[in-house]
């Protein structure tokens, strides 16, 4: 039985570099994964590899956050 069957993880920061691995490593060990980040072309690059170790429905949406000093 893999570690994450029947788990949920959000992923910051997945469109590249440590974000990008973690969700790849996440949903080989069952995870299904939310990728979030900046650029959607990235996040479909992902969600891509993803989708071929463990195929479901996926959609992606890019946000940006940031903090308003006031």
């Amino acid at each position: 039985m893999d570690l994450l069957n029947n788990h949920i993880s959000l992923v910051t920061g997945a469109g590249n570099g440590l974000g990008r691995a973690t969700a790849v490593k996440f949903a080989k060990k069952g995870s299904m994964v939310v990728l979030v980040g900046r650029r959607k072309e990235k996040l479909e690059g992902v969600s891509a590899i993803i989708s071929i170790k463990r195929p479901t429905l996926y959609n992606t949406s890019s946000c940006y956050m940031t903090r308003r000093y006031e």
